[in-house]
């Protein structure tokens, strides 16, 4: 049985949201990325266009948000040649979103969605260079009327690799995540393939595949398939009579994009990423677990998707020496 965590742990993941202001839907909501594991903060704002729902006729979804992420290291990089991890580092990892969907069947006020993270991460470097990283914490999605009591769910992702041969490198793990429309704990497996000194080939199935291309030492492209998702709570208000007081939203979409990525100066890279995405799941329940009683269950045709930020880095990585 999980705990609900006091009043002001509450109040602190309220507080961090209302500080970040505008800033949110950092990478998808909870997204298993290696790069979420580097000393560095990243804000972005993206947009996907309105298009209508398959089956409401003359009904339409599409939103826009706003992100922050902050990796921010917890001491120094330790190196310890004489124990059995020669390298480790710790973070503190926060992620914030506040998106503005239209929805267009709804008749009141259109609402403003927030989710975000707090978690401790930690990454380790084996003396046979297999790399190790794990996350802990609280996550929450809310949406402007309930986020004044907001409930905290678990969170957590941990990730290991085991090189092959020097080029290709399996991924396994698992992580406890929303990031597909509901809570799942799911297994991770996947690979890193360096290619060529150009070309790196990343997967983490079930949540994305991709592949980067380093055009030259500043500008690099980065093709990208996977999936965005989140279960929001949504104060019913009166939108769906006779269905309780808090109720349930569920999305999930497909993503196919391609982003490029600008090193502007030695701590600073701007980007630009766009594509398609597809809402594979819409759905309005009174389920928080969204297995059933969904009284809206509806979907969307593909569209433009939009996405830019910078990225500031600082400090020194284990990641930047994996492949050493």
């Amino acid at each position: 049985m999980i705990t609900h965590p006091s009043r002001s742990a509450r109040l602190l993941l309220a507080l961090l949201t209302v500080l970040i202001g505008g800033a949110a839907a950092v990478f998808a909501q909870e997204d298993i990325d290696l790069r979420l594991f580097r000393p560095q903060i990243d804000l972005s704002g993206e947009t996907f266009q309105d298009k209508p729902f398959d089956d409401r006729p003359g009904e339409e979804y599409g939103s826009d948000a706003l992100s922050f992420a902050a990796n921010i290291p917890l001491g120094k990089l330790h190196v310890r040649w004489d124990k059995k991890y020669r390298v480790s580092q710790f973070f503190a990892h926060v992620l914030a979103s506040r998106s503005s969907p239209n929805i267009s069947f709804l008749t009141g006020e259109q609402r403003q969605l927030y989710s975000g993270v707090l978690a401790a991460s930690g990454a380790w470097l084996s003396k046979n260079s297999n790399l190790y990283v794990a996350s802990a914490g609280g996550s929450f999605a809310e949406d402007d009327r309930t986020i004044h009591d907001l409930e905290v769910r678990p969170y957590a992702l941990f990730l290991g690799t085991h090189k092959v041969r020097e080029w290709i490198t399996l991924v396994y793990g698992g992580a406890a995540t929303y990031q597909l429309g509901k809570g799942l704990a799911l297994p991770v497996l996947g690979m890193v393939w360096w290619v060529n000194p150009k070309w790196t080939v990343i997967g983490t199935l079930p949540f994305s595949v991709s592949a980067g291309y380093r055009i030259n030492d500043d500008l690099a492209l980065r093709l990208a398939l996977g999936f965005a998702g989140n279960r929001y709570r949504f104060a019913n208000d009166g939108e769906f009579p006779g269905e309780p007081e808090i109720i349930y939203l569920s999305t999930l979409q497909s993503r196919l994009t391609a982003e490029l990525e600008w090193k502007a100066g030695d701590a600073v890279s701007l980007y630009a990423q766009g594509g398609t995405t597809q809402t594979l799941q819409f759905a309005f329940s009174g389920d928080q677990d969204i297995s059933g009683d969904k009284f809206v269950d509806d979907s969307t045709v593909a569209t433009g998707y939009l996405k830019v930020g910078a990225r500031f880095t600082f400090g020194k990585s284990i990641l930047d020496d994996w492949k050493k």
